[in-house]
């Protein structure tokens, strides 16, 4: 007769939809011998239960591993994460980024660290952190996006230009899998630019997006505005006019939203809507 091990049952119990079952059992195996595998197991389970008295059982369970990994804080800080505790996810991507096994897995993670400081609004420690790691278009884009996050629109136009020289050095221009990463710098830094009120810069750059990613509307449309906010009403009504009228239900929503809520783009909507 074949004999099952109590990680083994609890494995059968998920496959089969039995959440309880499996619960059930790991209990009893937890409560003889609190294997770290065991541990995961339920925490796993927390976590799909997916409700804050299942997500802090959840970390606690990770925090009783005997000889957590990188993997495992990661686990934590996810957990912390929609707990809506960053102080702690913080804490457990740090330690994550520590026991990262190679360079490219903690340049990943640290990355994941920046990002956990803008959502908790930190600029000010994302662009020390992001200072710190090595010279690279990704993270010269990093740097950008974090000063444009702080209001920083000289500093997020800079860095972006810097990403972009990095990334032509390291590539080739007929590089097709490249054109969405430089699109997407190209439509940032004019974004930093119209911000900044360098609007002459920032619509040769959306032109030059527009080039990479000719079906995206929000670049004639955010052209339309600079036209608008350099005097050529004419020409801003036609191009927002056209980008309105070929954009998807919920993208046109956005854009009546991005003219209602600057009072100096209403007359916009008002003479394309009637």
């Amino acid at each position: 007769m074949t004999t099952y091990t109590p990680l083994e049952k609890a494995q059968a119990f998920i496959d089969a939809g039995e959440l309880d079952q499996a619960l059930t059992t790991l209990d009893e195996a937890i409560a003889g011998d609190a294997e770290d595998e065991a541990l995961r197991l339920r925490a796993a389970i927390y976590r799909r239960l997916n409700d804050e008295e299942h997500l802090r059982a959840a970390a606690l369970d990770l925090e009783r591993l005997s000889d957590p990994t990188s993997a495992d804080y990661v686990e934590q800080s996810i957990i912390f994460e929609q707990l809506s505790d960053f102080a702690a996810a913080i804490r457990a991507m740090m330690v994550a980024t520590d026991l990262a096994g190679g360079p490219t897995e903690r340049n990943r993670l640290t990355e994941q660290h920046v990002r956990l400081l803008l959502t908790r609004g930190d600029t000010h420690s994302a662009l020390e952190l992001a200072r710190k790691q090595p010279k690279t278009w990704r993270w010269m884009q990093w740097m950008g996006d974090i000063a444009a996050q702080a209001g920083d629109y000289g500093l997020a136009a800079r860095s972006y230009s810097d990403s972009l020289t990095m990334l032509t050095d390291t590539t080739t221009p007929d590089d097709r899998f490249v054109d969405g990463f430089r699109a997407r710098l190209l439509l940032a830094r004019a974004d930093a630019q119209r911000r900044n009120g360098q609007l002459e810069f920032a619509d040769a750059d959306y032109a030059s997006a527009g080039l990479l990613t000719p079906t995206d509307q929000m670049i004639p449309f955010n052209r339309g505005l600079i036209a608008w906010e350099r005097g050529d009403h004419d020409a801003a009504l036609k191009l927002c006019r056209a980008a309105m009228e070929r954009a998807s239900e919920p993208m046109q929503d956005y854009m009546r939203r991005a003219l209602l809520e600057q009072p100096e783009y209403e007359q916009i909507l008002k003479a394309i809507e009637g």
